[in-house]
């Protein structure tokens, strides 16, 4: 009797692994979105909690800029907080005086707006607050966007706009 396997069954297991495979390819990439929008979801607030207290610090105004360079969904755009009430010309540029940056490269096909009279946040000296309410929401797909939503008496949450979505709550 011969060892070993024929040349049917490896075809056979090869067939069945690949059928494994392509059932699992989806479940990855949803499980690779939903790490990218915590991810990001994380990053907002974390430099969000910074630069209150980066201002606070210092006891100066912050200034917090949302600079776009080119699509949204790119990640051509970046957070910045300075001390200058004007706003950088560019992403590149914005690097510059810094004191907290947030680059928006690692996050490619997340489409983030950022939503408030006006794209410059200031941050009081005093108490850290940010001087008017707004919000940045950020998407990979448009059904379920997130939102870190600000506001001018409390601190800044993350939350989803339709529902439970990605583990946060709805706003």
């Amino acid at each position: 009797m011969a060892r070993g396997f024929t040349l049917i069954e490896m075809l056979i297991s090869l067939v069945v692994l690949a059928v494994l495979l392509a059932a699992a390819v989806p479940s990855f990439s949803g499980m690779s979105e939903r790490s990218k929008m915590q991810r990001l979801a994380e990053e907002l607030q974390g430099f969000w909690g910074q630069t209150k207290s980066e201002a606070v610090l210092r006891n100066q105004e912050l200034y917090l800029h949302f600079v776009q360079d080119g699509a949204a969904y790119a990640g051509e755009w970046a957070l910045v907080a300075n001390t200058s009430p004007s706003a950088p010309s560019d992403r590149h540029a914005a690097k510059v005086n810094a004191l907290t940056y947030l680059d928006g490269a690692p996050f490619k096909n997340i489409t983030v707006n950022f939503t408030a009279s006006s794209t410059t946040t200031t941050f009081d000296r005093v108490n850290g607050r940010p001087t008017q309410n707004g919000n940045i929401q950020f998407s990979v797909e448009s059904t379920k966007p997130l939102m870190l939503k600000f506001h001018n008496r409390s601190s800044a949450r993350i939350c989803s706009v339709t529902g439970e979505v990605y583990g946060y709550p709805e706003c």
